[in-house]
């Protein structure tokens, strides 16, 4: 939780290589499979490739500068709806995890170019690379370039509170000032432009129903729907901080906010 609280993404780095420590706690986080598996079944790869020369800039697609970064995260993963919703889920979990641990990352999820990732480890004819993050410590003060992909994509500015969590209905506001701490906790979560596209509805018997409010063509050419992502995102900060586990999908007969709305999972 106060790594969700600390978490920023961080694009101007040091060049300074992972400690010995920090990187044996990364790879046995990345080898376990109970940490590669979301909630919706799909297992996610993630590949750690050191960068042989860091204090270099690296323009790794249309997202922005990222610069001296030691090292990357990249996930590999099937192109389905439970995919792209266990990577957001295991992947945010483990980019909080480097944050608990003082590393920095920054989730990359645009258009990158992936033959400069140079791996070598091969994949099968339906797994594709759909997001990656740098991962390191941060430069003590931010470059130009950052300040301005900031800027660009939001980074420091949230929806407000009641556009994005409900009690029963799109029409009622969420009152109870413990609830509303709780649901403060997924408001902070990342997402590709700072869309925000979750929507909460929590029933009565404290189900919450988890809805996506899509940006018209958003995302359409990446060839994969990075706004199911940010859905699985949202998941996991509130599976952290609420403890329940058993997440299902059954429409709750909730009529949707607009025509942009849909129901995606709930969690009991």
């Amino acid at each position: 939780m106060e790594a969700i609280i600390r978490r920023r993404s961080v694009r101007n780095y040091n060049a300074k290589a992972l400690s010995e420590e920090h990187k044996t706690k990364l790879l046995q986080y990345i080898q376990d499979e109970n940490n590669l598996t979301g909630p919706f079944g799909s297992k996610i790869r993630i590949v750690y490739k050191e960068v042989s020369n860091a204090n270099k800039r690296e323009k790794l697609g249309t997202y922005g500068f990222i610069k001296n970064a030691p090292a990357y995260l990249i996930s590999v993963c099937q192109n389905t709806k439970e995919s792209m919703l266990d990577l957001g889920f295991v992947f945010e979990k483990l980019v909080l995890f480097l944050q608990g641990n003082g590393l920095n990352t920054c989730w990359v999820g645009g258009t990158f170019h992936r033959k400069k990732l140079q791996l070598e480890q091969k994949f099968s004819s339906d797994e594709f690379i759909p997001v990656i993050s740098p991962v390191g410590y941060s430069a003590n003060s931010q470059h130009f370039v950052e300040r301005i992909v900031r800027k660009g994509a939001k980074s420091d500015t949230r929806k407000n509170f009641d556009e994005l969590f409900f009690n029963s209905d799109f029409n009622t506001k969420i009152i109870d000032p413990s609830t509303r701490e709780l649901f403060e906790y997924l408001r902070l979560a990342p997402s590709a432009s700072n869309k925000q596209p979750w929507r909460v509805v929590l029933s009565d018997n404290k189900i919450a129903h988890f809805f996506i409010e899509r940006t018209p063509k958003y995302g359409n050419s990446l060839g994969y729907d990075i706004q199911l992502v940010d859905m699985g995102i949202a998941l996991s900060h509130y599976l952290i901080v609420s403890g329940n586990k058993h997440v299902y999908i059954e429409n709750p007969q909730i009529e949707p906010l607009n025509e942009n709305s849909s129901y995606v999972f709930s969690v009991k």
